[in-house]
């Protein structure tokens, strides 16, 4: 279900006015009313997440994750000018690199809460 809460999310923060929806299936057992069920649950349970994300901004211990110092370089392409040969070439410090935390435990521990309704 997080998965899903994260996608919700993302369509939610970013406005996407594409078509809304889960990459599901109904059972190939059921008939066409179950699959007609399983289409509203589909429904119900983005409007559910999508309440849930709006509760996840609302509440004052979710962190603000891309403001994280580290995070801005999240959305700066991952290969250098150069390309493998670049990358093979760096000298990195494995060390820092390894020490370094990202907060996402604290992170997945508020959406589980949120999702399971304790928050």
């Amino acid at each position: 279900m997080r998965d899903a809460s994260t996608w919700v999310k993302l369509l939610e923060d970013t406005g996407w006015d594409g078509m809304r929806h889960f990459d599901s299936h109904a059972y190939r057992t059921e008939d066409a009313d179950g699959v007609w069920e399983f289409a509203a649950a589909s429904m119900r349970t983005y409007l559910i997440l999508r309440e849930k994300a709006r509760r996840f901004h609302a509440d004052p211990t979710s962190p603000p994750p891309w403001k994280r110092p580290r995070w801005p370089g999240c959305a700066e392409p991952t290969t250098p000018e150069g390309g493998l040969r670049a990358i093979r070439a760096a000298d990195y410090d494995l060390a820092a690199l390894g020490a370094q935390g990202y907060g996402m435990e604290r992170l997945d521990a508020l959406v589980d809460e949120l999702l399971l309704g304790v928050r």
